[in-house]
């Protein structure tokens, strides 16, 4: 619905030097129910009456007064609250990927040290409890009691 100004109809019309009565025979109006008709007109008469008096639609809309144009604050919370929970909503996805990225990269990075550790034996043990350590580039070593010692050599 379309809430067009009668007073600013009227000034168009005689400006214009047209005819009320054709406008209200174009509409199908009464005279008398002009202005309540005006005020609350639908969107094709808005038209026929914007194609009658040369103008556009918002040429002759109403204009809010001062109480209709201000914003209340209970409008404003609306506005506010639904801006905040679209935000939100959208920060939500957002740290959401950020936490999944994450724990994906953490159990790769674990899997990946625990097939590394798995892969190799850095430390072996011979049957008499002597630790030796294989790099993987010396040769048969003997570490133990029947090696030479300090006197023999």
């Amino acid at each position: 619905m379309y809430k067009l100004d009668s007073k600013i109809i009227k000034e168009t019309i005689n400006k214009k030097s047209l005819s009320f009565d054709g406008l209200l025979g174009e509409l199908g109006w009464k005279a008398e129910d002009f202005e309540k008709n005006a005020k609350n007109c639908s969107y094709h008469d808005a038209i026929k009456i914007a194609s009658y008096l040369e103008v556009e639609v918002s040429d002759i809309k109403s204009k809010p007064g001062k109480k209709a144009s201000q914003l209340t604050w209970e409008i404003l919370e609306g506005f506010l609250a639904t801006e905040i929970i679209e935000q939100a909503k959208t920060s939500a996805k957002r740290w959401f990927v950020a936490w999944l990225v994450t724990l994906i990269a953490l159990v790769g990075t674990n899997a990946a040290w625990l097939y590394v550790w798995q892969s190799y034996e850095y430390v072996s043990q011979d049957g008499s409890g002597i630790n030796s350590i294989n790099t993987g580039n010396q040769q048969d070593i003997d570490y133990g009691a029947d090696g030479p010692t300090e006197e023999e050599s």
